[in-house]
Formats: structure tokens, C-alpha cells, sequence
């Protein structure tokens, strides 16, 4: 009787093997088997219930280690201010109007202007450093960068590509039948890719280095994070 075997050469590729069963009882010897043989179904019933009996005892012994028994109870955190959203809103408020109190049309100007200085500040260095190729991404940046709409419509695309899954990032933009998505091409064009490189919220020429004096950890999240945070504080 011939059997397959399959087994994982170099590099994790697959190789399948024909084995005779001589050659198997050679490797194996044909102890287990007449031992096999020579007991009753009930008999190898009660062997693996006692086994598995076995391997629950250890695991559950596992997890009782795990616990710590003790009478800590946590501190009850009493909200004191006001509930609820502290502002105004039309009769009939559209989604946008909600997303611009956290996120106000200043905070999108702001990531824009950080974001064309840093993409203006790369491209030249590596014009300097004569590294950037013909056929170069970088070449089809805008002359006057990203515009704060645009900034909106990036973001968008970035947080819809949580929710729909590509292989690759360039399969948003596919033309196949099986892969094409109508949202993303009306979005935007597949050289938005660019902004992904540029996409900056911070000015470094004042940056301070972990380790120095005046290092702020929060420093490279710039003036963004500070207009989201006093947004929330002041509207909810």
C-alpha cells in the first residue's frame, strides 16, 4: 500500500512524498499497531478519556495560577460636570455639522500648510542629492501642495480603508472587475499616494531631541493636537 506524505522543504515549500507501507513499518516498527489491534474499542475509549482528563487537570490548574485572590475593589470615578454636549446646533444638524465641532476647517488649513512644507523640504533634498528618478511620484506633486480639501478627502480615504480590505494599496485604484471600488477613484487619483510620504502635522526646525532640554514627547503631533483636544474640552 502506498501512502502520502507531505513535508515542508526549504523556504516552506511543500513536498509530497510516496511512501510504502514496508518502508513505514521499518521507520515505525508495528508495535503500536498490534497493540492497537489487540485492544477494544471500549479499552481505547478509556485510555483517551483518562489522557484527556489528564490535560484538562493541567489546564485548569494553569488558570487557578493566573488569578490573585484578594479584596481590592476599584475607586469609583464620580463624573461631576456636565453631561452631554455643551453647544448649539441647527434644528436638523447634518452629519458635517457634528464632525467640524471636534474637527474644525482650521485644523485641515493647518495639517495642510505642515504638510506642503514638509513635502517641499524632501523633494528638494533629494533633487540636491540628484536621487530623484524620471519616473519618481515625487515629480507629480503639486507646485502649490494640498489644498485643506484635499486634506479632507485624504483623511476620508484613510479611514474607509479600514473598512475595506486591499491586498495592496494600489488595488484601491484597480481597474479588474473583481477588485475595482467606485469609491475611491472619485475620491481622488491613485498620485494621492504622494500625500501618504508627506503626510506631516509638525514644523522640525523647532524640534528638540529626546534627551535635551525643552523635549516635548507630543511635539510631533503639533498644533493638531492641541485644536482637537481643546475642541472636545470645550464642546463635550
Amino acid at each position: 500500500m502506498i501512502s502520502l506524505k507531505i513535508s515542508r522543504g526549504p523556504c516552506g515549500v511543500a513536498r509530497i512524498l510516496l511512501v510504502d507501507e514496508q518502508t513505514i513499518d521499518k521507520v515505525f516498527g508495528r508495535e503500536d499497531s498490534n497493540r492497537d489491534q489487540n485492544m477494544s474499542d471500549s479499552e481505547i475509549g478509556e485510555e483517551l478519556g483518562d489522557v484527556s482528563e489528564e490535560e484538562n487537570d493541567v489546564e485548569d490548574k494553569s488558570e487557578e495560577d493566573n488569578w490573585v485572590v484578594g479584596s481590592h475593589k476599584p475607586a469609583r470615578l464620580d463624573f461631576t460636570d456636565d453631561q452631554g454636549l455643551n453647544t448649539e446646533l441647527p434644528d436638523n444638524p447634518s452629519f458635517l455639522d457634528h464632525f467640524y465641532l471636534p474637527f474644525p476647517e482650521n485644523l485641515f488649513e493647518e495639517m495642510a500648510r505642515q504638510m506642503n512644507k514638509y513635502a517641499r523640504e524632501i523633494i528638494a533634498s533629494v533633487r540636491e542629492g540628484d536621487c530623484l528618478s524620471q519616473n519618481s511620484r515625487f515629480r507629480s506633486w503639486p507646485e502649490d501642495g494640498v489644498t485643506p480639501g484635499e486634506m479632507k478627502a485624504f483623511l476620508a480615504m484613510i479611514i474607509t480603508m479600514g473598512l475595506v480590505n486591499q491586498e495592496n494599496i494600489q488595488d484601491y485604484w484597480s481597474t479588474d472587475e473583481v477588485l475595482s471600488d467606485p469609491f475611491f477613484p472619485q475620491i481622488t487619483s491613485r498620485d494621492t499616494l504622494n500625500t501618504l510620504s508627506f503626510f506631516h502635522f509638525v514644523d522640525d526646525d523647532n524640534y528638540v531631541p529626546r534627551g535635551q532640554a525643552g523635549y516635548n514627547p507630543l511635539y510631533k503631533l503639533g498644533i493638531t493636537y492641541s485644536i482637537v483636544t481643546e475642541k472636545f474640552l470645550k464642546r463635550f
